[in-house]
């Protein structure tokens, strides 16, 4: 009775929810280990009455092991599922936005609906990509670290040494987002203490011919990925939209240095390229509305991008990219906004008076007043242009 009653509430929440000011979705496609079952799960993430993010998992969904996962398939088993709790996504399409993973029967399913690419799984595509067999072939001394740093640690957990260090040293697994950072770093933290223990055993060749100095180097190339898929996945109390767009101006501009150090230019230049690929800075998408999403976050980034870098701050890049600008009258408060027609028509916004609380406007009292706070920002790091887009829950 009380799982039903809870039920009942979340169902009814949810769709009082989608009703008002509509969701996101999350979707995925998964394998356990142990019986190879694969499942379908959903979470929806909304806005309560009270203003306070919320993510539900709805459902974990086992497909039928005869059932292929085409486009169809797929599409058929998420929405009958959702209607379990009230989500009716043929009447509701407008209201939800979907986010997935690049696949193209995910692709097919939610063709029609409004879907976005999962960044954090973006950047994991893009490190496949740029670690892949071809661009490993062309990068040999890096192709050799890794497989010695992975038979380095093998060897640590088969032999019994593991006991030895102060930590587990992590082995590099090909469906685990940043294996190879945290492998890498698990050795590095521990190099030398994995020197004395393999010295003690006269093993000391399994970790010679590691390159304290190119390991060095490796992982500080991979940290910012890590780092930058942390931000997306922590902290489901707060909106990480803000992030996306920040991130990606600083991992281009991070590999696009790292093209000019021989052992990373091969590696460096295609993450360069999947990246300018797959995350789209168009003003038009619905990621330019992540200065308006969580200021506070994109005060941290801002301070962040700007100490990191001793030349033109790369906000600066990232806001340019997005065609749109504004400009604050010091005698009304009044901020205008600017751009060119196409960006006028998707934009849909003008003049904010300050304080504005006319609910008829593109932005209501409480959405103004995030707005000009990020406009403080803006003005703080003198920032020439802000991305701004009116059709997205806030």
């Amino acid at each position: 009775m009380k799982a039903q009653s809870l039920r009942r509430h979340v169902v009814d929440e949810i769709t009082a929810t989608i009703s008002k000011f509509g969701c996101a979705v999350t979707a995925d496609i998964w394998t356990e280990t142990y019986r190879k079952t694969s499942f379908l799960s959903a979470t929806i993430h909304y806005v309560n009455e009270q203003s306070e993010l919320q993510s539900r998992v709805l459902f974990a969904a086992p497909f039928d092991p005869s059932t292929p996962k085409t486009g169809e398939n797929i599409r058929r088993h998420l929405l009958q599922n959702l209607r379990v709790f009230g989500i009716d996504a043929t009447e509701m399409g407008r209201k939800i936005v979907f986010v997935t993973d690049r696949g193209a029967n995910m692709i097919s399913a939610l063709r029609g609906y409004t879907r976005l690419n999962c960044t954090a799984h973006i950047l994991n595509v893009t490190l496949s990509s740029a670690f892949g067999p071809a661009v490993m072939e062309i990068s040999p001394e890096i192709a050799r670290l890794l497989t010695d740093v992975k038979k380095l640690v093998t060897y640590f957990k088969h032999s019994g040494q593991q006991g030895k260090l102060r930590k587990s040293l992590k082995q590099s697994v090909e469906t685990r987002w940043n294996s190879n950072f945290d492998m890498l770093n698990s050795v590095l933290e521990q190099y030398e203490d994995s020197a004395s223990v393999l010295t003690e055993s006269n093993n000391y060749d399994k970790i010679g011919r590691i390159s304290a100095s190119t390991l060095k180097l490796l992982v500080s190339f991979l940290k910012p990925f890590k780092e930058a898929t942390d931000n997306f996945e922590t902290d489901n109390t707060a909106p990480r939209a803000s992030l996306i767009l920040p991130w990606s101006v600083r991992l281009i501009e991070h590999c696009t240095c790292a093209t000019k150090d021989p052992l990373l230019s091969e590696i460096a230049t295609v993450c360069v390229t999947r990246l300018k690929e797959l995350l789209s800075t168009d003003s038009t998408s619905l990621h330019s509305v992540h200065m308006l999403s969580d200021t506070q976050s994109a005060r941290q980034t801002f301070t962040t991008l700007n100490q990191s870098y001793e030349e033109e701050p790369p906000t600066k890049i990232l806001i340019s990219t997005l065609g749109l600008s504004l400009r604050r009258s010091p005698d009304s408060g009044t901020v205008h906004h600017t751009s060119s027609a196409r960006s006028r028509a998707s934009v849909g916004l003008t003049t904010i008076p300050v304080g504005s609380s006319d609910e008829s406007s593109p932005l209501h009292c409480r959405q103004v007043l995030r707005f000009f706070d990020v406009v403080d920002v803006a003005v703080h790091w003198g920032l020439p242009q802000l991305p701004l887009q009116s059709n997205v829950i806030i």
